[in-house]
Formats: C-alpha cells, structure tokens, sequence
C-alpha cells in the first residue's frame, strides 16, 4: 500500500513563500519612504519659491513707488536699501535682513517680515546700477530653515526701477 503525503506545507516551501513577503514588504517599504522624501523636496521648493516671490514683488513694488533711493549709492552694493518715498508718513522705507528674515520698516513704524520664519534667507544684496536710469538689482538667496542639505537652495535676481 502507498502512503499519501501529509497534507500541509513543507519547510522549503514555507520557506520559500516567507522570502518573496519579505522581498515584497521591502520594495514597497524602499518605494514608500522615496515617496515621502520626494515630496517633503517639492514642499520645500513651493515654500522657498512662494516666500521668495511674495517678497521680491513687494521689495519691487516699493522701490517701483520710491521717487529716490538713499543707500547704496550708485555703482555700489549694499545689504539694505532705503528709499525715499512721496508720503512722509511712510519715509524713508528700509528693506534689509535680520536673522535670516527679509523685513521692510516704513518710517516710524515697526519692522515687517516679508519672509516666514520657515525659510533662511543666507543673502540680500541690492545692487545700484550706474546709469541716469536708478536701477536697482535685488539677489535674493537662501534655503528652507532646518533642512535636510540635499534640499533646494534657491537665489532670485530681479531689477527694480524707480518710476518717480
């Protein structure tokens, strides 16, 4: 008489079936956690490019509305610019940085952030063309504040004019 196999799994095949789950989990283990890290990236790229492009707008807006800058002077570079602005409630108007933060300080009145505090601007320059046009070029450049190193850095170049 024949003897039937037991019925059940053998250890090879428990085995083998206990390797592909693991090689499965893995995969889809490695897949979410680039998922994740991608799009932390993107999220701090919207971050950077949405402070940075609040902020230029208005340093522009400003220096569009100014009938004469102070400092720096023609041919020069500085880290603030002051403006001269038509309403004297409102002069002189000071953009510059603090702690990584772009403010703007308009007359007598309290410095205001143009920048979340989510972000760390490493560099403001304002560079004052030397031309009878009063042209100013606004370099902008920093990076989300307490990033990982492989995140975006971005820098933003942008030439305002004073219309008077």
């Amino acid at each position: 008489m024949r003897m039937r196999p037991a019925p059940g799994f053998t250890l090879i095949e428990i085995l083998i079936y206990t390797a592909a789950v693991a090689v499965v989990m893995v995969g889809v283990t490695l897949l979410a956690t680039a998922a994740l890290s991608v799009r932390s990236q993107v999220r701090a790229s919207i971050i950077l490019e949405e402070n940075y492009r609040f902020a230029t707008n208005r340093i522009v807006s400003l220096i569009n509305g100014a009938v004469g800058i102070t400092e720096p002077l023609t041919g020069f570079t500085g880290q603030e610019i002051i403006l001269i602005m038509r309403e004297p409630a409102v002069n002189p108007t000071v953009i510059n940085t603090q702690d990584g933060v772009v403010f703007v300080r308009q007359g007598a009145g309290q410095p205001v952030a143009l920048t979340s505090e989510e972000v760390d601007i490493d560099s403001l320059q304002f560079i004052r063309a030397s031309s009878t046009i009063p042209m100013v070029r606004v370099v902008m450049s920093g990076a989300l504040r307490d990033a990982h190193p492989s995140y975006p850095s971005l820098t933003v170049t942008t030439t305002a004019v004073v219309r008077q």
